[in-house]
């Protein structure tokens, strides 16, 4: 028999009892990973992303546990979901609060419902029971649904089989062949794209630029308030406002997760005019957020995509994540993977057309990636 207990702040969850689930999955549902964003407010009653985190107990062992937000709004999701609170919003239907186990404002596949591996439960018996208790919690907050953004491909297949509808998506991740070098991994590429990556690569090198690496434990206060400073001033000409994280987020990160950042900082001379923050786990690269004080051309494809690149290629690791956005990295080596999400619908007028849409999105995707639509920049000789 199981039972299930929701937390309402991460500080009531022991510690030994989240990462004996999740301390060999994604350093994104990495306890300290989530307490940061929680101390530092960035989720919260203020931010909309309330903590409902839920841990499946055995008698008093905890055999699995699922970071879950009540959510107010669809901001920081990045599998987004307006288009149906729209439609909500017009027949005068409320569509929020919604429930959603995701990484806020951190788009990464991993696995989202952490199961002990000594429990010798059986999938479909720990999903069955998750439903169950998610269900309760649609009732309990009158929520029009359940989310679960960007989880492995194995859990999301065994929640559809449970009858979590199943949506996908497309992202772009770079992939390391065993490159040598840099100049190894662009010779894989067509003449076309080679020509257009050393085109844009030598434009910038008219500006004179350093660009400099910082490993966790060399990031100082005065590094994180530099970034923070680019970030902000990036977001509020992009989006309007100062961005979802604040100072105290990035300070915490290297206190509890120093051995993870690393940080690229960009000097024109001796002054630093753009960073961008990456983090290391698992023999992956990830892009997370970066932001410049001066506008240059080329310069966010440079820090961002050909730097990360280069540093996989250095480090050996074998893939690079650099966030959701753009089929423009099909055309510097990045490659299409589809991404999931699965969704347990309450009662409404509007469940049997958002199934449909998940539906025809999901054909959409698929026809896309058998076509050439997406096809890579690599040669085809190779």
């Amino acid at each position: 028999m199981l039972t299930a207990k929701f937390f309402s702040s991460f500080i009531d969850i022991p510690r030994e009892h989240w990462q004996s689930l999740f301390k060999d999955l994604s350093l994104f549902c990495q306890y300290d990973y989530l307490l940061c964003l929680e101390r530092s407010l960035c989720v919260g009653a203020e931010s909309g992303w309330i903590p409902n985190h839920l841990v499946l107990y055995q008698q008093d062992t905890p055999v699995a546990a699922m970071p879950l937000y009540l959510k107010m709004h669809s901001y920081g999701e990045y599998m987004f979901d307006w288009n149906w609170a729209a439609a909500y919003q017009q027949q005068q239907v409320r569509y929020y609060p919604k429930l959603l186990s995701a990484i806020p404002f951190t788009p990464v596949t991993g696995q989202r419902l952490a199961v002990l591996d000594s429990a010798n439960l059986a999938a479909a018996d720990i999903v069955s029971a998750l439903k169950s208790a998610l269900t309760l919690q649609l009732k309990k907050f009158d929520a029009s649904n359940f989310q679960c953004l960007f989880n492995e491909k194995q859990q999301s297949d065994d929640f559809a089989k449970q009858g979590l509808a199943q949506r996908q998506d497309i992202q772009f991740h770079w992939f390391n062949h065993e490159y040598l070098s840099f100049a190894d991994f662009v010779a894989k590429l067509t003449a076309r794209k080679r020509k257009s990556i050393h085109k844009e690569r030598r434009a910038l090198q008219a500006y004179g630029l350093e660009f400099r690496w910082l490993d966790g434990e060399q990031i100082n206060n005065s590094d994180w308030q530099l970034f923070y400073r680019c970030y902000r001033q990036t977001y509020r000409k992009r989006s309007g406002h100062d961005g979802y994280l604040n100072l105290d987020f990035f300070l915490s990160l290297s206190k509890f997760l120093a051995e993870n950042c690393r940080l690229l900082v960009v000097y024109d001379g001796e002054r630093a005019i753009a960073s961008a923050l990456f983090f290391v786990h698992q023999n992956t690269l990830y892009g997370r957020y970066w932001g410049a004080l001066e506008d240059i051309p080329g310069l966010h494809f440079e820090a961002c995509y050909y730097q990360g690149i280069e540093y996989c290629i250095a480090n050996q690791l074998a893939r690079f994540d650099a966030g959701v956005q753009g089929e423009h990295k099909l055309n510097r080596g990045f490659e299409p993977v589809i991404s999931y999400g699965n969704y347990l619908l309450a009662d409404s007028p509007f469940k049997q057309a958002i199934l449909d849409v998940i539906r025809r999105e999901n054909v959409h995707y698929q026809t896309l990636l058998a076509s050439n639509t997406l096809d890579s920049a690599y040669r085809k000789d190779d």
